[in-house]
Order: C-alpha cells, then sequence, then structure tokens
C-alpha cells in the first residue's frame, strides 16, 4: 500500500473517530464541520508534540466542544458534551471509548483500529529484523505448560492488562516486568501481555521486555487480522497468539492458524457461543478459551463458559477467560472440565497481585 492509500485511511480513521465522539454526545455535525474537527484537533495534537492515539482523542472531544460553542448547529450541548468527554476518560487524560461512528459492537471498533494500525506498521517495517528476532527466539510450549500445570492444579494464564475499553484504567502503576515476574513467583503456569495500544493500553513493548524476564511461555494478546502480526508476535518474544473466532471469517483464521503454525507458535481460539465453538474446533487449534465476556456488549456471564464446557474434546487445552474472581469461581470451572484459566482484571486491581494468584490457586 503506498503512502496516499495510508494518508487516506488515516482521514478516514480520524473522521470514524470524530463522528462516533459527536454521537456519544448527542451533537449533530454535518460532514464539513466534522472535517474542521479533525483538523483542529491535528493542529491541537502538533502544537502540544504529543501524538498518542489516547491524547489525539482528547483533542478530537475538544474540538467537538468548541465546534459546538460556535452555535453552528444551533444548540447548545457543549455541558452534556463535557459530561460525556469526563465520562470516557480512563485516567490523565485517556480515552477509550470511540473509535468508530456506524459501527454496531465494541469488537468493529477495535478491530477498524486494528487494520489501520497493522497496515501503517507493516508498511514501515524491516522484514529482515524482524525475522531475525523471530528466529532468535525459540517457543516454549504454551499448550504444554498449560497441560502440565493442570495435572496437579488450576493452570492459570495471569494477563497484564492496564486498562480496557470496558473498565477503564485498571492499573495505573503498571510495570509489566515486575508484574510479569512477580506472578511467575506466585505460580502463573504462563503469562498473556496485551500489545493493544489505543484500547488497552499495551505494546508489543511490554511483551518483549516481560517474555525476556521470565520463563515461563507468553500469549500475544491482541486482535489478529493478518499473518504480519504472527512475525511480530515472535520477534517480540510470543510463545503463543490468540484467534477470535467473532473477529474473522474461517479462511482469514486458517492462514492465521497456518502462519502460527509456521513460526512454531501455538494457537490459543477464543470462542462464545456454540456455533463459534464448532467453528474453532474445525481449526485444530491447540488451546480452546471460552470467554465470558461478550465481545459485542462487554456484559460478562460465567454460566456461559460453564454451558460451553461439556462441549469441548479432551484433545484441547480447555481454558475459561474473564469473570473470574474467586478461589470457587476456579473450582466450579474445574469442576465443568476447564484446564486453565485466564485471569486479568482480579489480578490487575490487587496490591499484590502475586499474593490473589496464590489465593486463586489455593
Amino acid at each position: 500500500m503506498n503512502a496516499g492509500a495510508h494518508a487516506v485511511e488515516a482521514i478516514v480513521v480520524a473522521l470514524l473517530a470524530a463522528g462516533d465522539a459527536a454521537a456519544d454526545v448527542g451533537a449533530e455535525l454535518d460532514a464539513a464541520d466534522l472535517f474542521e474537527v479533525v483538523i483542529n484537533a491535528a493542529a491541537a495534537a502538533d502544537r502540544s508534540n504529543i501524538l498518542s492515539a489516547d491524547t489525539y482523542l482528547l483533542h478530537i472531544h475538544s474540538a467537538i466542544d468548541a465546534q459546538l460553542g460556535t452555535g453552528r448547529n444551533g444548540k447548545d450541548t457543549n455541558s452534556k458534551g463535557e459530561q460525556q468527554r469526563k465520562a470516557t476518560e480512563i485516567h490523565a487524560g485517556t480515552s477509550v471509548s470511540t473509535m468508530g461512528i456506524g459501527m454496531s459492537t465494541h469488537l468493529e471498533r477495535i478491530l477498524a483500529n486494528t487494520r489501520v494500525e497493522v497496515s501503517a506498521r507493516k508498511a514501515a517495517a524491516a522484514f529482515a529484523a524482524l525475522e531475525e528476532a523471530a528466529a532468535a527466539h525459540t517457543p516454549r510450549g504454551f499448550a504444554r505448560a498449560l497441560r502440565e500445570r493442570a495435572k496437579t492444579g488450576p493452570a492459570v494464564i495471569a494477563e497484564l492488562k492496564k486498562a480496557s475499553p470496558s473498565k477503564g484504567l485498571i492499573r495505573a502503576e503498571f510495570d509489566p516486568v515486575a508484574l510479569g515476574t512477580e506472578l511467575e513467583a506466585a505460580g502463573a503456569a504462563c503469562l498473556s501481555v496485551l500489545t493493544d495500544e489505543v484500547f488497552f493500553q499495551g505494546g508489543l513493548e511490554n511483551l518483549r521486555r516481560v517474555s525476556a524476564a521470565v520463563k515461563i511461555p507468553c500469549l500475544r494478546k491482541d486482535f489478529m487480522v493478518e499473518p504480519f502480526q504472527v512475525l511480530e508476535a515472535r520477534a517480540a518474544g510470543a510463545d503463543a497468539i490468540l484467534l477470535i473466532m467473532a473477529a474473522l471469517g474461517d479462511e482469514d483464521l486458517r492462514v492465521l492458524r497456518d502462519t502460527a503454525r509456521t513460526y512454531g507458535l501455538d494457537v490459543l481460539c477464543e470462542v462464545h457461543d456454540q456455533e463459534e465453538l464448532d467453528r474453532a474446533l474445525e481449526l485444530d487449534c491447540e488451546c480452546v478459551g471460552v470467554n465470558s465476556r461478550n465481545l459485542k456488549t462487554f456484559d460478562v456471564s460465567i454460566e456461559r463458559a460453564v454451558e460451553l464446557a461439556s462441549q469441548l474434546p479432551e484433545g484441547v487445552v480447555r481454558v475459561a477467560e474473564s469473570g473470574i474472581a474467586s478461589r470457587q469461581d476456579v473450582e466450579n470451572l474445574r469442576v465443568a472440565g476447564f484446564d486453565a484459566f485466564l485471569i486479568g482484571e482480579t489480578l490487575m486491581r490487587q496490591s499484590s497481585p502475586g499474593a490473589m494468584l496464590r489465593e486463586l490457586i489455593g
């Protein structure tokens, strides 16, 4: 893709963000208004010398407030706009709720942003260096580690998560290496490292540093949409990737699975209902995770995982994801048939995540 095409994509994403932000506050802005919002936000970002996506979204909100203040649409909605903007800030001026006008789900917004970001990274990538870094990392056997731990007790995938679209900021003081080593010492079988920057405040650098600091396998937790991300994952020290069945069609998922196998990475296929489970089993992934969180609404129901547990075959590592908050939750899910448990927020909200993990494992 050439530079012109990337520029068009960037403009489209900016307009989507502006449109969604305007819709959030009930503002009726036409196309000309939205273009002016984008231009003003870009100028403000340039003046501040801060080019992060999160800060740019704040400039979008400020530009909308200013636009509404001009009275072009004849409505005084500044007060509402300010309330909505503050409600979406998760910490120190970081917002994760605005990324896509006309998109019906959180997942669609995230995927749209991911595709643009991946396209830009791929265009600028030094492939030889990435391949060299990938070759330097020997995958440590994510699925194997979970199977071995599950023989003697709960196999926990401890997730390093700073923020999320549904909960905002989860852990303000976030040192991924310190957290990773603490959780490894506390008994985590594997780690899950968020690498999405805009919505989860993660990053590939976090994965790279954590993987180098621990001996246990690491999962790259992100929204995988194209094979380039698999190369990125291994180059950053990942031992496995996540594939979300709700995110892609079967052919795209198959390509990503095959690419993962080419790079020696295990795959955790994430499902939310029976239909997705049936599709995942056709992919023959090493691990199948049942996410109790509905990615379209972000509602959580552990009962959803329990219902699907009996449908998971013996040959895969059966992983329960989301909503696990107590030792009893772990025990109930083990009884239902799960081998492993992906736990993030419950650990990240504690002053001592390691102590909480020991309590959950028992």
